[in-house]
């Protein structure tokens, strides 16, 4: 896993990192992924760029392996392939952690759950993607803080 980082940024990249390696585990993922910490500029030209969309967003996965629906959850699939690379803006996590009265570093875990998940095929484009992508995230989650 690589995590390329934002300058003077005042989180803990090991802790990020060790959650990350946690997700994948969760997942049952022996899978590589790299992230990429970066601002809303950047971000803006590569939400343009890759998504034909205006703005900045939170965050944007580039899968490296294309999966069928029958293949949803089936993480032998995955195993030992490099997952594909993730893009979360800084500015939008700190951001949204506000608006949640979470911290930035839980909000950028939250972002990375969210990521890998689209990683392995899952989306929210319609309500039954959107219910089964936030029961994969809620279930990460318990077990991530144990709740």
């Amino acid at each position: 896993m690589l995590i390329n980082h934002y300058p003077r940024l005042k989180i803990s990249l090991p802790y990020l990192k060790k959650k990350i390696r946690e997700i994948l585990s969760i997942l049952k993922l022996n899978s590589l992924v790299e992230v990429t910490l970066v601002n809303d500029q950047f971000m803006k030209v590569q939400n343009h760029k890759h998504m034909g969309k205006r703005g900045t967003t939170d965050v944007l996965s580039f899968p490296h392996t294309h999966v069928e629906k029958k293949d949803l959850g089936k993480v032998n699939h995955f195993n030992k392939k490099h997952l594909g690379d993730i893009l979360i803006s800084v500015d939008q996590a700190k951001i949204q952690a506000k608006l949640q009265g979470i911290s930035l570093q839980k909000e950028l875990i939250f972002l990375s759950v969210h990521s890998i998940l689209h990683l392995i095929g899952y989306d929210h484009a319609n309500p039954t993607e959107q219910e089964s992508m936030q029961k994969q995230e809620s279930k990460v989650w318990r077990k991530l803080y144990k709740i």
